[in-house]
Order: structure tokens, then C-alpha cells, then sequence
């Protein structure tokens, strides 16, 4: 049974996770039942300059709810909104009208979180407002003294210790708290006492990757090109060529890299250079002026940039550019994990190998760490093979494949067949 007073969380209107959380309470018909106390987990958002740093962060929190949580429709806004004006017209109706306010606070996570639109702003809040059959003068200036109190409460209630000022913050009975976004198997557990509750209708959703874009550069100064792009695309912004640099040696691989400034700036060289040495050519790089120049463009292109993009654009070709790139990119990753396999055993083939193993060599020498290759050999099995054919001898290089790639349980080792019976283990941070 449904508890709607013993049932509290803490968020921010500009946090991804408290939207994540909200989304799945109003999939599950609980925005009623649970008390939302809105709190100012960065009170100086969009006050000061919205940097660059805080730009990759948001990217990245968009992006870890996206795996978290794959069935919500969430997009990259453009900045990262004040809340403190959204906190108090949601706390004015918590006074006046407070079977209006899920309605409203539904509304205003919606619009910064799907629609991108800046919740800071009075005119946005006003219509969000309209949209929910209420009009400004009856609540803005209501009860100003007891609508301060009200936020202050909910501020030094979430400012407790115990709560690590993490958000979001759910809270049932006296349990012990919930924090940061669960799963909606545990969240519904959770608020219900009931463990097992809807575990096979969650059970169903998987997450399904979108291609990353990443940006080195500034969110800000570029959203007209991202703008079209983020609810199809993960949008990574980096802030430095070394941020760019790590993500090209980890496991997840990019679709299209967007670069700004001037196109052959010591880190935009830098990047194109290492995306040659990693072999991914396939990988387009494309270069994004603040204006339409045809000598920047010649450039661009003379230092193998796959294209050259500009404001002056219409979004509608922005975007079919780059979805033209990525779907030529993925493509091309097709045809390369074909050729990178061996056809009898499908592990990898010996070319795979002596390129990964240069690659790991360079990772391991330059970070001092260790690095294992176990070669493996099928004894006597030119004998097996002449006695029983060649089949029975595919069928045993299978069935010992299919052996030793079970034997691979971490993400960055990986199994080889070096050729004829012998197979390879390259096995990272292994002494």
C-alpha cells in the first residue's frame, strides 16, 4: 500500500539523475505519493559563466543515465539552469495548491530535460505555468515569508550529513536512505517493501547504444551544431586534447569528432595525428568554424579533415552530414570486424593480434605495466586430422576455440587464432 506522506526525496530541477528518478515515478503512477522537496545542489549555476569543465560533466552525467536508464527519453540541454526561481514558484504552490504541484514539477523537468529550454527564465516558467491550467499572480507573490521558510527546510533537511549532500535522496519510513538513481526494480522495492515487485516487466528493458559524437571544445559556443544532434546522439564534450586522447584508448569507440578553433592548432594536429597511429581511419574528423571562411575551409580539408562546417549552414544539413559520416563510419566498422575475424573458430585473426599487440605494447610501456601473451598449441593434431579429415579436425578447432574464448573473462583480454592449431591469449595488466 501507497504511503503518500512517509515518502520523500530530495533533488534539483538541473540534476539528470533527480529527472531520471522523477520520470520513473510518474511511469509508475507514484508522483502523487511521494513528497518532493526541491533543494539548490548548485545554487550558482548559470549565475557566472557556465565553463568547460561543468560542460563535459553534464554530457557525461546525460550519458551515464542514458545507460542507467535506457527507456527514458532524455537530451543534452545547452546549459545547466538556475533553479532557484522554478524552487520557489513550485514551493508557492506547495502552500496554495498542492494537488497542482506533480503537474508543474513534471512540466519544468520535461522542459529543461527533453526540450532543452532554460527553466532560469521567467517567461519559461510563466508558460509552464499556462500549460498547467495556472496563471502567475495568483501564486507568485504568495505568502513570500512562509514560501522562504519552506524552501529553507527542504535545503537543510537535504544538508543533513548522513545524506553526503548526494542527490537524488529517497527516503521511506525511517529506512535508510536511498541515494543517488537506482533501478526502477529497486526504486519501486523501495517505496512498496515488496522486493519482488514488477522485477519481470523491468527485466525487459535493455539499453540500446546511441553513437558518440565527441566535441573538443565549448558546449556553449557551439550549440547550434549540437542542438540538432542530442536526442539521437551521445554528445561527449571534451575539455582538453588529453581528455580526447584517453577516450580513443578506451574500449568505447567514437562515431564522429567534432574539433574547433582553428584547424591546425598544435591539439587539433595532435588528434588527427593519433587517430591515424590507432588505424581509425574510418573514424571522420570534422572541423566546426564560428564563420564562413573559404581559406579555413581549403585548410581543412588540404590537412584531411572529413569536413568543414560553419553557421551559416541550415541544421537540417548540419545533421545529415554528420549522419551521413557516422552511418559511412559504422559501415566501415562492419567490414572491419569481418576481416579482423578468423571465418572457422570466429576469434580473432592473426593481423588483429599483431595490431593489438603493438597498441597494448605502447600502453604498457608507457604506463609501466604488465603484460601477458599465452601462446596455446593443439598437440599432435596434424595426426588427429590426417587420421579423421579435415572436418573433424575444423570441428576440434572449433570446440577448442570455443573452450579458450570461455577461459576470457575480463573486458580487455582477448582471444587469437594465430593460424593452424595455434591459438593466442593477449592478457593486459597481467604479470
Amino acid at each position: 500500500m501507497k504511503d503518500p506522506v512517509q515518502n520523500t526525496v530530495y533533488g534539483d530541477f538541473n540534476c539528470p539523475f533527480c529527472y531520471a528518478l522523477h520520470e520513473h515515478l510518474a511511469a509508475h503512477d507514484w508522483l502523487t505519493d511521494v513528497r518532493w522537496k526541491l533543494i539548490e545542489h548548485a545554487p550558482d549555476a548559470q549565475i557566472r559563466e557556465f565553463t568547460l569543465d561543468e560542460q563535459v560533466e553534464l554530457a557525461s552525467e546525460v550519458a551515464t543515465v542514458r545507460h542507467r536508464a535506457p527507456e527514458i527519453h532524455i537530451a543534452l540541454p545547452p546549459i545547466r539552469s538556475n533553479t532557484r526561481r522554478a524552487n520557489q514558484l513550485a514551493a508557492s504552490l506547495e502552500l496554495l495548491h498542492p494537488e497542482k504541484v506533480p503537474a508543474f514539477r513534471l512540466a519544468v523537468y520535461r522542459a529543461l530535460w527533453q526540450q532543452g529550454r532554460d527553466i532560469a527564465q521567467e517567461q519559461v516558467l510563466l508558460a509552464l505555468l499556462s500549460e498547467c491550467g495556472l496563471t502567475a499572480s495568483e501564486i507568485q507573490n504568495y505568502n513570500l515569508a512562509q514560501r522562504e521558510a519552506l524552501l529553507r527546510e527542504w535545503q537543510a533537511g537535504w544538508e543533513d550529513p548522513v545524506f553526503q549532500r548526494r542527490i537524488p535522496i529517497l527516503q521511506h519510513h525511517n529506512s535508510r536512505a536511498m541515494l543517488g538513481l537506482s533501478s526502477v526494480t529497486e526504486i519501486l522495492a523501495y517505496l512498496s517493501g515488496n522486493e519482488k515487485m514488477l522485477s519481470c516487466e523491468v527485466a525487459s528493458c535493455s539499453f540500446k547504444p546511441r553513437p558518440i559524437i565527441a566535441l573538443l571544445g565549448s558546449l556553449s559556443e557551439h550549440w547550434h551544431f549540437i542542438e540538432p544532434l542530442r536526442n539521437e546522439y551521445d554528445i561527449r564534450v571534451m575539455g582538453s586534447y588529453q581528455q580526447l586522447a584517453d577516450h580513443l584508448n578506451s574500449p568505447e569507440s567514437l562515431d564522429l569528432v567534432l574539433l574547433t578553433g582553428t584547424p591546425d592548432s598544435e591539439a587539433n594536429l595532435a588528434c588527427i595525428e593519433l587517430i591515424q597511429q590507432r588505424n581509425l581511419q574510418q573514424l571522420s574528423v570534422v572541423f566546426l568554424d564560428t564563420g564562413y571562411i573559404s581559406a579555413t575551409e581549403a585548410l581543412s580539408y588540404r590537412l584531411c579533415y572529413s569536413d568543414y562546417l560553419h553557421p551559416e549552414l541550415q541544421a537540417e544539413v548540419f545533421s545529415a552530414r554528420s549522419r551521413r559520416l557516422i552511418s559511412l563510419k559504422q559501415l566501415a566498422d562492419q567490414y572491419q570486424q569481418l576481416s579482423n575475424r578468423d571465418h572457422l573458430t570466429q576469434l580473432y585473426n592473426r593481423r588483429e593480434f599483431e595490431h593489438l599487440l603493438e597498441l597494448e605494447w605502447l600502453r604498457v610501456t608507457r604506463a609501466k605495466r604488465p603484460l601477458s601473451v599465452l601462446i596455446i598449441d593443439i598437440d599432435h593434431f596434424k595426426r588427429y586430422n590426417d587420421k579423421h579429415g579435415h572436418l573433424a579436425g575444423d570441428n576440434c578447432l572449433r570446440a577448442t576455440a570455443k573452450l579458450i574464448a570461455k577461459s576470457v573473462n575480463r573486458p580487455a583480454d582477448m582471444a587469437f587464432r594465430y593460424g593452424g592449431e595455434e591459438f593466442i591469449l593477449l592478457l593486459p595488466e597481467t604479470p
